[in-house]
């Protein structure tokens, strides 16, 4: 058992082994522009939930983000920030996604360093046939996103192929939970990303 949780660890700090107090993100500010924001600063006095997205106009992400941001208030009370990331900034898309689809700060990362952190140390990129293959959990996630009907409005604009996840620090910036999607939203669970939470709170 101490070896299996050793190995655990091992591979949650490497997950996010290249994100640091001096990692930036782009916050949009007036004028269509960006300023650069530290992650120091934002985990400098309390946890970060970092949703680091797929693409705002897709049904299996809009979802995603519906789900978390509902249960904000039991992360609130664990004083744990929750903010997203995109790879791509189209105005229009964000603004079709937010504050519809998610009601907290979304940050342009263009160099997509948190979508090779969440995945190891290397972008992943998914393969469009799983859309395409009946077969696939990607394809059956989509289906069953269609079903629930709980996104009634998505798209396909932008690229939706570069592979998200979740990442989750305590304040100062030790990663304490990861995931990341193997394919089309394969998200985690609640419970998983609120004891993620909890454990960055403690």
């Amino acid at each position: 058992d101490n070896v299996q949780h050793y190995c655990i660890l091992k591979f949650v700090s490497r997950m996010g082994a290249n994100i640091t107090s001096d990692t930036t993100l782009k916050k949009p500010v007036a004028g269509g522009e960006f300023e650069d924001v530290r992650m120091g600063s934002l985990w400098a006095d309390s946890p970060v939930l970092v949703i680091v997205m797929r693409r705002p106009g897709c049904i299996l992400c809009r979802e995603q983000t519906l789900a978390v941001w509902a249960e904000r208030e039991k992360f609130e009370k664990l004083g744990v920030k929750l903010i997203l990331t995109v790879h791509e900034w189209k105005q229009r898309e964000i603004d079709a996604f937010a504050p519809e689809y998610w009601g907290g700060a979304v940050f342009y990362d263009p160099e997509r360093t948190f979508y090779a952190a969440v995945h190891g140390g290397s972008v992943k990129i998914a393969s469009k046939l799983s859309l395409l293959n009946p077969f696939s959990t990607g394809f059956k996630n989509g289906r069953a996103a269609y079903k629930r009907g709980v996104v009634k409005d998505s798209n396909f604009t932008g690229n939706g192929v570069v592979l998200g996840g979740v990442l989750v620090f305590k304040a100062g910036g030790e990663l304490v939970y990861s995931h990341a999607e193997s394919d089309f939203g394969v998200h985690p669970p609640m419970e998983d990303l609120i004891a993620g939470a909890s454990k960055a709170a403690a």
